[in-house]
């Protein structure tokens, strides 16, 4: 393992730090380290928080350490410890309807980032709403563009890049087909393509201009002291705007998945990071315009945080957003309709109804108060009281 971590470019100090987390755990446990297993670790992890009262980052750098060890030392797998992440996945299971999907992705250009990262509150809403509502008009349309149809789907606000750049766009995942207006009949979409990429940038640019103006005019957002509306509109109409379709999903169980991924992700993840120092930082990216190769990137840390900070919502903020027939106030009928005229199966929540360590323990397969021994019966805690002095 310490190779492993030299490898990566950590500290002395990291380094110590890690192997001393994992030498703790092996004494712990009194086994060696390759023995030890995940449900263990969980196990351990609670034992730090509660009784040693733990601080966060030290309980962070267990599970760094220990994913380290496994992953790249031993080449075992990981399971992550994400269960808002599931609660959610499960929870959406009974309102997706049982077909195809279509990834489609909504950029904004260049030009709009700064006038929407001054007001993020209502840009971010008007950027999903304009999304939305293109998608709706293109495929609602019957003149041979559109499928004719009333459409439902999800879209999910992300705003960074590979390299923490500001990076505004929106993932929506749609099925592939409407209800008909009479909500008596399922329209497929095409195999290949939803609707047409070009009709649907067009219109996507038209709704979020007309949007923007409207709250421009009326002094809503905030704009920069050298911005102008008028010049800043022309020059958006200038350029093509990028929407992007992705190859259809097969089937609800494969967007579970894909949506488990994408939802509860911040702009980096920990394991992105190789090397942490006083001065900079390091961490991998994928260059997609190099084929996708990975490769390293430093930062000065303040410049580090900068990025970072920069992807934090306003509070109370909403970046998922459900529209059409997958909408909350319309799934309990019109949802149950779409299942109903595509006969296939539905599948049904598994962590409806229980606790959140219920579900640790369906998820894991071992909770803080399962017996060690016969892993059935359940540990209470026993209070004892200090003698007085």
């Amino acid at each position: 393992m310490q190779r492993e971590l030299q490898f990566r470019n950590y500290s002395p100090r990291a380094v110590q730090s890690y192997l001393a987390a994992i030498n703790v755990m092996s004494r712990y446990f009194n086994a060696s380290p390759e023995k030890i297993t995940n449900n263990q670790l969980k196990d351990y992890l609670q034992v730090r928080a509660k009784q040693d009262e733990a601080s966060p980052s030290t309980i962070n750098q267990i599970i760094s350490a220990f994913k380290i060890l496994q992953v790249d030392v031993f080449g075992n797998s990981w399971n992550n410890f994400r269960i808002k992440q599931a609660q959610w996945v499960d929870k959406l299971k009974s309102a997706l309807p049982a077909t195809r999907y279509f990834h489609l992705v909504f950029t904004l250009p260049q030009a709009l980032h700064k006038l929407f990262y001054v007001n993020q509150s209502c840009c971010y809403s008007l950027l999903l709403n304009a999304a939305i509502k293109s998608v709706k008009q293109v495929a609602g349309s019957k003149n041979g563009i559109g499928i004719g149809a009333n459409v439902g789907g999800i879209a999910l606000l992300h705003t960074w890049g590979q390299a923490l750049t500001y990076h505004p766009h929106v993932h929506m995942l749609v099925p592939a087909g409407g209800l008909s207006e009479d909500g008596m009949e399922w329209i497929h979409a095409n195999k290949k393509f939803f609707v047409p990429v070009k009709v649907l940038s067009k219109v996507f640019r038209g709704i979020l201009c007309r949007q923007l103006e409207k709250v421009v005019l009326k002094g809503e957002i905030f704009l920069h002291e050298n911005m102008q509306w008028r010049e800043l509109k022309d020059q958006l109409y200038m350029k093509n705007w990028n929407v992007y379709v992705k190859p259809a999903l097969a089937g609800s169980e494969k967007v579970l998945e894909y949506l488990g991924r994408y939802t509860h992700r911040v702009a980096i993840a920990n394991e992105r990071i190789t090397q942490v120092t006083d001065q900079k930082v390091t961490f991998r990216v994928k260059d997609y315009k190099a084929n996708s190769i990975i490769r390293k990137m430093e930062l000065p840390v303040l410049e580090f945080l900068r990025r970072f900070l920069q992807h934090i919502l306003p509070t109370g903020f909403y970046k998922i957003r459900y529209f059409g027939f997958m909408a909350q106030v319309n799934v309990g009928k019109l949802g149950k309709q779409v299942i109903a005229l595509l006969e296939q199966y539905q599948l049904i929540p598994e962590f409806e109804g229980l606790s959140t360590m219920e579900i640790f323990h369906a998820i894991f397969g071992c909770g803080k108060n399962t017996c060690p021994v016969c892993h059935i019966g359940r540990l209470i805690p026993a209070h004892f009281k200090e003698p007085p002095s």
